[in-house]
């Protein structure tokens, strides 16, 4: 069969675009995104914020179930100005897939800000960074679940699968 990574699809150069489509969503999707794609989306994030690239870069990740460092650093940049009022949803959704290599990392890009925010805000801002909060440990623990099954299979599929009892 035909792969589709070998189909000669065009598409949109502007990966705000490419994220914006269905076709460009699905793409992204089944064959990942890109380096070149994830520097020019770093670029086009950063010189034209809006609540519109925040919600297609939600449900980019959303889809990929997992967190993209490009998306992660515009977060923690937008974390340090932000009121937690504008486009309030979609921040907590981008907080759940933050990827970070450290506890250091992730103190710094996302905790401490959002706890800057929290001493000062109201009960309700409070209660959605805590369920934030909430929606990043299942989140991690849900995908790694995910590995150790993977893990699991692969020794199946290599040794056979043991039998207990």
């Amino acid at each position: 069969g035909s792969s589709i990574r070998k189909l000669s699809i065009v598409f949109p150069h502007n990966p705000v675009s490419l994220i914006a489509s269905r076709p460009g969503l699905m793409y992204l999707e089944l064959c990942g995104p890109s380096e070149e794609f994830m520097q020019v989306l770093e670029g086009t994030i950063e010189a034209q914020p809006s609540e519109l690239i925040i919600s297609r870069l939600s449900e980019l990740q959303n889809r990929l179930r997992h967190g993209l460092p490009v998306i992660t650093k515009y977060l923690s940049g937008y974390l340090i100005t932000w009121d937690g009022l504008e486009s309030q949803k979609l921040v907590f959704d981008l907080i759940k897939w933050v990827h970070f290599e450290t506890y250091t990392d992730l103190c710094s890009t996302i905790l401490l800000p959002l706890s800057r925010l929290f001493i000062c805000s109201s009960v309700d801002i409070k209660v959605g960074i805590l369920h934030a909060y909430e929606n990043l440990v299942i989140n991690m623990v849900s995908v790694h679940m995910e590995r150790l099954q993977q893990e699991q299979n692969k020794f199946e599929t290599i040794f056979g699968k043991t039998k207990v009892g």
